[in-house]
């Protein structure tokens, strides 16, 4: 009887842990779509001294390289992926292995929103691929 509780608390704790994943995740990409309208990745004039100016112009950094942990996993996608892809990186994700099937899902609502194949990459592997992984030449940032 004792186990039969366990289990069913077990159950519901992890139940109310995917709804607060699931519902923090479409706050964050919410959030980060509409933020990505207001970045201005064009330049901006700013005025300095005796009739001089300055430029300054932001650019995607490239390719972000970003690891997720196995609690909250769609959240933890959501929250590292959106900020890259809203500044017009593409980011390449490797999900812990527990949890693999939500970062690959993410990647085909993703496409099916709209988002450029090539955009949002996933990558499988243990402990080793993720070191890897934030090593590669071509990745500009890790997360």
């Amino acid at each position: 009887m004792m186990r039969d509780l366990r289990a069913k608390v077990a159950i519901h704790d992890r139940k109310r842990s995917m709804r607060v994943d699931i519902v923090t995740a479409r706050r964050c990409l919410e959030y980060f779509s509409g933020l990505s309208n207001t970045i201005a990745l064009n330049g901006r004039l700013v005025d300095l001294l005796k009739g001089n100016f300055g430029y300054t112009r932001r650019e995607p950094l490239g390719v972000i390289g970003a690891i997720g942990a196995w609690i909250y996993p769609i959240q933890g996608s959501v929250w590292k992926s959106t900020p890259a892809l809203a500044c017009g990186n593409s980011i390449i994700f490797k999900p812990a292995e527990d949890t693999p099937s939500t970062a690959l899902k993410l990647a085909e609502i993703y496409l099916e929103a709209g988002l450029p194949p090539g955009c949002f990459n996933v990558v499988l592997g243990a402990a080793q691929t993720g070191q890897l992984h934030c090593q590669h030449k071509d990745i500009a940032e890790a997360t």
